[in-house]
């Protein structure tokens, strides 16, 4: 956490419990007071063309972009000049929208019109979000307005059937992937990037040592969501409290990676080391005697983040 009022936010997946976390996405979360557009009074827009929608669905399957039924939402879409209008409806297989604030399928379907218009040689997808701001729940259909700005993002606006804004994006930036990519990515198995722990190649190294602080984490007991909440929180107070001190010595803290607990920790500790470089490292050990040993010569070697297993040290590479 920034301050009262910002936090860090970073989304981690698993397929199953004995796979290591992914991380897919890192970003910021703000409380701040905005001001919602003007309620939208015409549909379909004056003016605007409309763009045929027949076996759109089919279309993108093909370049590799395969919505399920679920995710089919894109009903009617049309262009005026730099903008785009679409109609986009929650499909009765997606379930309802209670606990969300958003469907995600419904606004998934809010951004197809970007990729309904692409280029078939390059596709843009959503790549870097700023500015999103929910203004109210429980829709299941919205007209969607997206602008393409000078510097080639997208802004978004999204209302309900009565005109009034349900979300806005400030800024959308996107990256262009090409339908052979996509495709041989369907194709494989495996993810695209996956992580892996890699022998520490200063393993034979001059064995110097630095003192350090260490801080144990626990992991998660019955109530897992209570403890995964508790157990971040503390470690962080933790962290924010050694970092408010007038030293350099270096602060250990010691996570299971694969607890959820730990896994949240991580999360959160690898922002923190990217604002305090050499102040915070990470270490997932069994603590062992051997690996307790090997310790002080791993944090002498400035390696951030690592694993121990009795006495043999891995670190983390994509």
């Amino acid at each position: 956490a920034h301050n009262d009022s910002t936090l860090n936010l970073t989304i981690h997946t698993r397929t199953t419990p004995e796979q290591p976390w992914t991380a897919h996405a890192t970003g910021t979360l703000t409380r701040t007071n905005t001001t919602p557009p003007t309620p939208q009074t015409t549909w379909p827009p004056t003016n605007a063309q409309p763009i045929p929608l027949d076996d759109t669905y089919q279309r993108l399957a093909t370049t590799g972009l395969e919505y399920g039924p679920a995710f089919q939402g894109l009903r009617a879409l049309w262009r005026q000049n730099d903008r785009l209008f679409a109609d986009v409806h929650l499909p009765d297989n997606a379930g309802d929208t209670d606990g969300y604030g958003i469907h995600p399928a419904l606004f998934d379907a809010a951004l197809h019109a970007l990729v309904t218009v692409s280029d078939e040689d390059e596709i843009r997808l959503p790549f870097a979000w700023t500015g999103v701001t929910l203004h109210a729940t429980n829709a299941s259909r919205l007209r969607v307005e997206l602008e393409w700005g000078a510097s080639g993002s997208a802004s978004l606006r999204a209302f309900d059937p009565a005109g009034q804004p349900v979300v806005t994006v400030e800024s959308l930036a996107s990256r262009v992937i090409s339908p052979d990519q996509l495709r041989s990515a369907s194709a494989r198995s495996g993810l695209l990037y996956r992580p892996e722990w890699t022998a520490w190649p200063g393993a034979n190294g001059s064995g110097d040592t630095v003192e350090f602080e260490r801080y144990a984490v626990p992991t998660v007991g019955d109530d897992v969501l209570a403890d995964v909440h508790r157990i971040t929180a503390e470690a962080l107070a933790r962290v924010q409290h050694h970092l408010t001190q007038d030293t350099t010595t270096p602060l250990v803290v010691e996570a299971t990676h694969d607890d959820l607990a730990g896994a949240a920790v991580w999360g959160l500790l690898r922002t923190a080391q990217t604002e305090h470089p050499n102040r915070i490292t990470l270490i997932d050990t069994d603590n062992h005697p051997t690996s307790q040993k090997i310790l002080p010569t791993l944090i002498a070697s400035g390696e951030p983040q690592a694993r121990i297993r009795d006495g043999a040290i891995t670190l983390p590479r994509l």
